[in-house]
């Protein structure tokens, strides 16, 4: 199961993978995670994370465990909308107007 999903990690080209289960892991399901090594993101080249982690339910609902994830520097998620500047309306298009 893990190879699996390690093989798919490497396909896709993503630096991490996080396999959630019911049950424990096996030590051979944690050695094979380990065998992927770690990333280290270019932000934060000192801090390694784990390539491949295991959680189960129980670590994510009951005691709270999450995944190792990068620290974004910078989280510029949706685009900023324009200023308005002081004394004037702010202007807004509806859904089927025609843009100037």
């Amino acid at each position: 199961m893990i190879g699996d999903l390690n093989s798919a990690r490497l396909r896709e080209k993503a630096e991490l993978a996080i396999f959630i289960t019911l049950e424990p892991s096996t030590k051979p399901m944690r050695d094979e995670a380990l065998a992927a090594g770690t990333y280290s993101p270019p932000e934060q080249p000192s801090h390694k994370i784990p390539r491949m982690q295991l959680l189960t339910i129980e670590e994510l609902l009951l005691l709270g465990k999450q995944p190792e994830l990068p620290r974004l520097a910078q989280m510029d998620t949706f685009k900023k909308p324009p200023r308005v500047q002081k004394g004037q309306p702010a202007q807004q298009i509806g859904l089927f107007d025609k843009r100037a």
